[in-house]
């Protein structure tokens, strides 16, 4: 597989400043790489230039095992280059999860005029001076940022989602429950196979079903739901120990395959839960995430900065607190809807970051993820206090 050296914004965007990648030419390794890094990287190479072993190259150029690939900013030169400033190319790539990627997806753009250098790079024993390097971002917001999916419909989706959620909640268990065990299953299978193309052996199919069965567990109540992790977890390991001979390499990968059905398995739960606890406090829920993630995406997908959108989603969390308490939505009465919204408040943005976290980077492509990451920690712990808190009023 050819090596892939990204520097500056591209780094930033990657979370690393190495990888490997197969494909036979420049522009099938820039495709996998967008695959694997998500749209915030495929934003960025759009604004980079490409270099293969040293020297400026097109994106049908062939490449082996033994090439070097390079991305990073305009460049005005290279002082260990022969005649002069080379012409680089610029190469945006279009990949599709859908299908293999290749260099016919790619678009070349003319070069821009460099700008004064400020820093240099060395690619194959080739210096290279590099201008307009970004003050580089730090390893917190680079490794755990939010990232915004502007491709595609997604305010139709999310609308769609959001349809179908209610109307799961208007029927009852019956239908929220197999909704939210499909969305943590898909959650499951898409956050191990991130895992696994950086070398995890994380088992997409296992994190899938431990995922999807935590949520059905969950409308039997929270005994079967515990029970429903415990044997997640011992099935993660028998499967890894017949898939994997060494120990150290069974640990880790039956931990990558938890982690990446988990989480998002005792999100779907922590609805589920609640709508066996309360249909009110249920659609109080939907209600507050509704809110959080209609303004966090409408203002943070256009933002600079990394905290606009969860600040806009704070102020809607608190618009739609003073809608409930007002209709007086039971079963929260009086003040009681404030403390459930500031939660809200709190939690959502929290979840976003843990949805982050449990990736192999914050750009790593996981919607199912992202549909569910505000309730990565609201929902379990919400479906907690309402139990507490409708006991307190039972008293």
């Amino acid at each position: 597989m050819a090596v892939l050296r990204l520097f500056a914004s591209a780094r930033d965007a990657a979370g690393t400043g190495r990888d490997t990648f197969p494909g036979a030419t420049v522009g099938e390794v820039l495709a996998a790489a967008q695959v694997r890094y998500g749209p915030n990287f495929a934003a960025v190479l759009e604004r980079c230039q490409v270099w293969c072993n040293g020297d400026s190259t097109a994106l049908d150029a062939a490449v082996s095992d033994d090439d070097e690939v390079a991305v990073l900013p305009p460049v005005s030169g290279g002082a260990g280059g022969s005649g002069g400033p080379r012409a680089p190319r610029r190469a945006p790539l279009a990949a599709s999860a859908a299908g293999p990627p290749t260099a016919a997806t790619a678009r070349v753009r003319a070069p821009r005029a460099p700008a004064p250098p400020t820093a240099q790079v060395t690619i194959k024993g080739r210096t290279h001076e590099v201008s307009s390097l970004p003050a580089r971002t730090t390893v917190l917001r680079r490794r755990y940022a939010v990232v915004y999916d502007i491709d595609g419909p997604r305010v139709r989706l999310g609308m769609a989602w959001f349809v179908a959620v209610v109307l799961g909640v208007a029927v009852g268990p019956a239908l929220l429950t197999p909704l939210y065990a499909a969305a943590a299953g898909l959650a499951g299978l898409q956050t191990a196979a991130a895992w696994r193309v950086r070398g995890s052996g994380a088992h997409p199919g296992l994190a899938a079903g431990g995922g999807a069965t935590l949520a059905l567990a969950a409308a039997f109540g929270p005994g079967l739901l515990g029970l429903g992790l415990v044997v997640f977890a011992a099935v993660a390991v028998a499967v890894h120990a017949v898939l994997l001979p060494h120990r150290a390499s069974l640990l880790e990968a039956a931990g990558s395959t938890v982690q990446s059905g988990v989480l998002a398995g005792l999100a779907a739960a922590g609805v589920v839960l609640t709508l066996r606890l309360d249909v009110g406090a249920t659609i109080a829920l939907v209600m507050l995430v509704a809110a959080y993630e209609t303004g966090d995406y409408l203002v943070g997908s256009g933002a600079s900065s990394s905290v606009e959108g969860p600040a806009a989603g704070v102020v809607a969390v608190a618009v739609t607190t003073f809608v409930i308490a007002a209709l007086q939505i039971p079963p929260f009465g009086g003040t009681d809807a404030f403390v459930f919204g500031g939660l809200a408040a709190l939690a959502c943005p929290l979840g976003q970051l843990v949805g982050s976290a449990v990736l192999p980077a914050a750009g790593a492509r996981a919607p199912a993820l992202r549909r569910l990451d505000s309730l990565l920690v609201l929902a379990p712990v919400w479906a907690f206090v309402v139990g507490l808190y409708l006991q307190q009023l039972a008293r």
